[in-house]
């Protein structure tokens, strides 16, 4: 773990019993940085947004596989908080993936839609082996 004023940083294996400390450790950066107001629904979309990403690469990425491991990097600026999550599994374009079927509740994509309900900004990269996901919220004013 590697943490500064604006940007903290936060390495573990891909499994899933890692994901509520990573949460836990987002909203205590969060929370540590001052997030304005509307700080608490804020601060826990956030945090909705951290779990649903390091969820399903837990369970997408290394699916099948030897988990490996994943980079969770957290980051405020001047109008925005951003969650940037990295890891070296199998390739998954979010922004590719559709809408779930809310009246059969069939199939899946539920978490996706989550993160691009919450977000502001959702962009995806593949670059040498290694998926790169960029979520941004704005500060509410």
């Amino acid at each position: 773990m590697e943490r500064d004023d604006r940007r903290a940083f936060l390495r573990m294996g891909a499994q899933m019993e890692n994901v509520p400390a990573a949460v836990e450790f987002s909203r205590l950066f969060f929370e540590a940085v001052s997030v304005p107001e509307g700080g608490a629904s804020f601060s826990y979309a956030l945090q909705l947004m951290v779990s649903e990403a390091l969820t399903n690469v837990v369970k997408h990425a290394y699916a099948g596989r030897e988990p490996g491991e994943m980079e969770l990097e957290l980051f405020t600026a001047d109008d925005r908080a951003g969650i940037v999550v990295r890891d070296d599994g199998v390739p998954f374009n979010p922004e590719c993936a559709p809408e779930p079927d809310f009246e059969t509740q069939a199939g899946s994509g539920l978490g996706i839609f989550i993160m691009r309900r919450h977000s502001d900004r959702l962009d995806y990269s593949c670059r040498d082996g290694r998926n790169t996901l960029v979520m941004e919220k704005r500060f509410e004013k």
